[in-house]
C-alpha cells in the first residue's frame, strides 16, 4: 500500500476482513482481492438519509433503518417499530415514506 493510503479500523461490511483504507480521494475501500464488494464501506458511509424509509401495503410493512440506530444497539429497541407494531392498521395510506419524529409526533413524507 501506498503512503497516499492509510489503514481505517473496523472490518469491511461485505467480506469481515480487517481491510480497510482509506485512499487517496478520501474513499474507504477493502483491499483484500477475494473481497465481493469492495466499496461496501464507502457507499454505506456515502448514505445522505437521517430519516426511517417505509413502505406500507395494506397488511404489512417494511423499513430501513437510519445508520445512527446502529450505535448503542438502538437498531433493536426502534421508537418507530415499536410504534408500527402496536398499531391495529397502517397509520398512512400504502406506500413509500420517509419518516422522522418532529415535535412529539412522527412525519410521514411521501418518496418516489
Amino acid at each position: 500500500m501506498n503512503q497516499s493510503h492509510r489503514i481505517v479500523s473496523g472490518v469491511c461490511p461485505a467480506c469481515g476482513q480487517e481491510t480497510l483504507f482509506l485512499g487517496s480521494q478520501g474513499h474507504v475501500t477493502c483491499s483484500r482481492l477475494t473481497c465481493p464488494r469492495p466499496t461496501a464501506a464507502d457507499e454505506i458511509l456515502d448514505t445522505q438519509e437521517t430519516g426511517h424509509l417505509v413502505e406500507i401495503d395494506h397488511f404489512d410493512y417494511n423499513m430501513v433503518h437510519p445508520l445512527i440506530e446502529r450505535l448503542d444497539n438502538k437498531l433493536l429497541d426502534c421508537e418507530l417499530n415499536k410504534y408500527m407494531r402496536s398499531l391495529a392498521g397502517p397509520p398512512v395510506e400504502p406506500g413509500r415514506y420517509r419518516v422522522t419524529w418532529a415535535s412529539c409526533d412522527w412525519v410521514w413524507e411521501p418518496i418516489g
